[in-house]
């Protein structure tokens, strides 16, 4: 989620939502990819974290923000 490429970006937080691994570290990397400047980072990275579905992650509250994204592909994810 750290290189220059946003489709390289992308294309890791869509990885990372489809692992079911429990690693504690993908949690606050896929929310901090919720900020990325590039709008299909963001919607993979709510994708993902929608698909990860764990409740006991606040994935909703960090996906609140989102509803009002300037981009309406992050807004419908």
């Amino acid at each position: 989620l750290a290189d220059r490429s946003p489709d390289v970006r992308a294309q890791a937080a869509s990885a990372l939502g489809r692992l079911r691994d429990p690693d504690t570290r993908v949690e606050p990397a896929l929310r901090a990819a919720l900020a990325d400047p590039h709008p299909t980072v963001r919607r993979e990275a709510a994708w993902a974290l929608a698909r990860r579905g764990d409740p006991r992650a606040a994935n909703w509250a960090a996906l609140e923000p989102l509803l009002d994204d300037q981009d309406g592909g992050v807004r419908y994810w």
